[in-house]
């Protein structure tokens, strides 16, 4: 069989309307590891959920405010108003992304929570999961 090109591939996923990116993950092949359809939309929320709203210049509407959550008290308030940011951001993201649940889970040692969140697009489904803490916050800083 012979080994088909990069062109060749890219040119069979566009016919079949594929979705697919690559990571930073070394395969056992050596190449990139290759996401596929719902994992690459995953991917690309759970890296918006994880980014401060406004930190990204030129678009200030990208990210979320998931990160001012995490030192306030975990109440079913803070709850709601969590699962409310998720719904909103990702329909704001991505539209055509339909957010089925979202659930909430507070950790008891330290400052942090768990999302999970089930979403479907162009009948694919699949699990979100965003762990934010005090240990992986991404900052945002002004350069004057």
């Amino acid at each position: 069989m012979p080994v088909r090109s990069q062109k060749d591939e890219y040119l069979s996923n566009i016919s079949n309307n594929s979705v697919y990116d690559f990571i930073e993950i070394i395969d056992p092949r050596g190449d990139f590891t290759r996401l596929n359809d719902i994992n690459v939309i995953i991917k690309s929320l759970r890296n918006m959920l994880m980014t401060p709203l406004g930190t990204y210049f030129f678009d200030p509407t990208y990210g979320s405010r998931l990160h001012e959550y995490i030192f306030e008290t975990y109440t079913d308030e803070t709850k709601e108003e969590i699962i409310y940011e998720v719904q909103s951001r990702i329909e704001l993201y991505d539209p055509r992304v339909t957010v089925n649940d979202v659930e909430v889970y507070f950790s008891k040692n330290d400052k942090s929570f768990l999302i999970v969140a089930e979403i479907e697009r162009d009948e694919m489904k699949g699990e979100l999961q965003v762990v934010l803490s005090e240990y992986n916050m991404q900052y945002s800083f002004d350069v004057k």
